[in-house]
């Protein structure tokens, strides 16, 4: 909601908590990188997105090891 007021700081430590409850969530990881962008900070913005990239592949290398053995 703060984001969508243009709140572009207090959105970010809204995201910042969530990332302290779950620091894997790729949504709050994408959402604080979109937040970087707005305020043209690209370099911190790119490195959240690699982030997202990094945790969806181990996802992604888990569930693909899960699903041998479920078959």
């Amino acid at each position: 909601m703060a984001r969508d007021k243009g709140q572009i700081y207090e959105a970010s430590d809204w995201f910042k908590e969530a990332l302290r409850i779950n620091n894997e969530h790729p949504d709050a990881w994408s959402l604080l990188g979109n937040l970087h962008l707005a305020k043209m900070e690209w370099g911190p913005g790119q490195k959240k997105f690699e982030r997202v990239l990094k945790v969806n592949v181990a996802l992604l290398k888990c569930y693909t090891a899960w699903s041998q053995y479920s078959c």
